[in-house]
């Protein structure tokens, strides 16, 4: 009996306990708020930018735009960027390596071609994202910063720096005149070319500012046959903030053979084995000048060129001989002036199996 009674006692204790244990914590929750494991604390980044240098602002398109980024270490121990992570075009990135004690700050210099992110809209201002990522001493990973801004076209339009197809025999060629159509007027301008065999002037506009630049550009007296590629850098000012601006323009100037075919190549669709495939090409001098066909030459299995002088024309056929894709070459001698062109004419063909 006695037993049973202290058996009642344990488990009326338990219940007071439990019902008290409630009542408490739902005071302690109406008192403190509800209980909660606290959260761990924020881990604060070692390397440090105040956000107002990660934005430049609104500025005028370039293509050698810099801009600095003071880093601080934050930390109690120095630290060491290796080496950047060029994520976002940069040109440059200087020190490509940073040492950094605890708390100091020290300045990056970057550099950046804006144009190279714009697509030609001269009416709208374009938003500009590049991000920077830093990788330290261990090999790890460090942060990455991502900067922004706007850039404003320079340009209204792109002027034609293409000159293809320029003869041999019209050397020395005439200069050429172009001009350059700013969105707004411009002093201080200048430009200059990179190629041996160019020279660019900007006629001179008596000090005042410019909106359309006239450019004369001057070629070598004698230029080797070849594509020759070139680049025009045009710099100026704008009476606002941030007015420098630097514009690289590429063309390309190729001069050919004055006797030249007409397509320069052959591309005969697919053809099952056993046919045959025929293509004509005609001769001419981009002078008008009068030339004479020495000698036509087939390279390849299968390959014929037969030459009509009355026209002048060659005729191509080319007879299955395997199964694939091949290339053979019609090769071409021609003089005129006294100078001997060697002309050669690719033929590509795609042979494949019959019907069965």
């Amino acid at each position: 009996m006695r037993k049973t009674q202290l058996i009642l006692l344990f488990i009326v204790g338990a219940g007071v306990a439990a019902v008290a244990g409630t009542v408490a914590a739902d005071r302690w929750s109406s008192w403190f708020g509800p209980q909660s494991v606290p959260p761990p604390p924020v881990a604060q980044p070692d390397l440090v930018i105040d956000p107002q240098y990660l934005d430049f602002g609104e500025v005028w398109e370039t293509d050698e735009f810099e801009w600095s980024l003071p880093i601080q270490n934050q930390s109690h121990a120095p630290i060491r960027i290796a080496r950047w992570i060029n994520s976002c075009g940069c040109l440059s990135i200087e020190p490509a390596a940073l040492d950094l004690r605890p708390g100091e700050t020290a300045t990056v210099k970057i550099r950046l071609d804006l144009t190279a992110k714009l697509h030609l809209n001269p009416d709208t201002v374009q938003p500009v994202v590049v991000g920077i990522d830093a990788v330290l001493g261990d090999g790890s990973r460090g942060p990455t910063w991502v900067i922004r801004g706007k850039v404003k076209t320079l340009l209204s339009s792109n002027p034609d720096l293409i000159f293809k197809q320029m003869p041999d025999v019209a050397q020395p060629y005439p200069a050429k005149q172009l001009s350059l159509d700013l969105v707004q007027s411009a002093t201080n301008l200048t430009v200059e070319s990179d190629s041996p065999h160019i020279t660019a002037f900007i006629q001179p506009g008596n000090g005042q500012p410019q909106a359309r630049v006239p450019i004369e550009l001057r070629f070598a007296h004698s230029i080797p046959l070849g594509d020759h590629k070139f680049s025009l850098t045009v710099r100026g000012e704008f009476g606002s903030p941030r007015c420098a601006f630097s514009k690289r323009l590429n063309g390309i100037l190729s001069v050919v053979p004055d006797v030249q075919p007409e397509p320069g190549a052959v591309v005969f669709p697919a053809r099952r084995l056993g046919e045959e495939a025929e293509d004509v090409i005609a001769l001419k001098s981009l002078t008008g000048a009068t030339f004479r066909i020495e000698s036509v030459t087939a390279e390849g299995d299968g390959l014929s060129a037969t030459l009509t002088k009355a026209e002048p024309q060659i005729t191509i056929r080319q007879r299955s001989a395997k199964l694939g894709q091949h290339v053979a070459h019609v090769k071409v001698v021609a003089t005129s002036g006294g100078r001997v062109y060697q002309l050669t004419i690719p033929v590509t063909s795609l042979w494949i199996q019959p019907e069965p």
